[in-house]
């Protein structure tokens, strides 16, 4: 096997490895639940897929996400302090 070969496995292995460690941080049922408040009265929100139509994304599943924040402000990404 190549030099070039044997790089190339090795850094997708550490990718690989990587990718699957990520975890999400999620907010509390609380913050969801006040973020979902928001984006069910958006002018915004698709209502059929639950979609915001200025991001595209699926409100349900990004309401839950610490990091996320509405594209128009409404709602701020949530710092969480490990323990």
């Amino acid at each position: 096997m190549s030099f070039a070969k044997k790089i190339q496995e090795r850094a997708l292995a550490v990718i690989k490895n990587t990718v699957q460690n990520i975890q999400p941080v999620l907010t509390s049922n609380e913050t969801q639940e006040q973020r979902m408040s928001i984006c069910n009265s958006c002018e915004f929100l698709f209502t059929v897929t639950m979609q915001c139509k200025k991001c595209g994304c699926f409100v349900n599943a990004k309401t839950k996400l610490a990091n996320a924040k509405c594209p128009i402000n409404k709602w701020s990404a949530v710092i969480i302090e490990e323990k």
